[in-house]
């Protein structure tokens, strides 16, 4: 008899959570904080959020830390060393907006990668 109760009982709790709506087994959505977003699955090229994604923005340390993803993936591919000195050209310092950041680097100034 105890027995037959517990699959009773089992059978009873397996139904019950075939039931429960699946949203509320799914994550909670993050907070986002951003003012601007644009999130694209670029698999399906759907957009997933976008939150004022045309308005002007200046980048900040998103240049940072895009140079430094160039840099280290020139590094993986070979291309440059760490310990490689490079020079800013006049060419490239040309072609920034005037009130753009620049870092005070100046025309034909030698930096280390690293």
């Amino acid at each position: 008899m105890k027995k037959r109760n517990l699959i009773g009982i089992v059978l009873l709790l397996v139904l019950l959570l075939g039931i429960l709506p699946i949203s509320s087994l799914a994550l909670d959505e993050p907070a986002l904080n951003s003012k601007k977003i644009l999130l694209i699955d670029t698999a399906s090229e759907r957009t997933l959020i976008d939150r004022m994604a045309d308005a002007r923005a200046e980048p900040a340390s998103l240049t940072k830390i895009m140079t430094a993803l160039v840099v280290l993936d020139a590094v993986d591919r070979g291309t440059v060393s760490l310990d490689q000195n490079i020079t800013a050209s006049a060419a490239v310092l040309s072609d920034m907006v005037e009130d753009g950041s620049t870092s005070n680097i100046v025309p034909g100034e030698t930096m280390s990668i690293r």
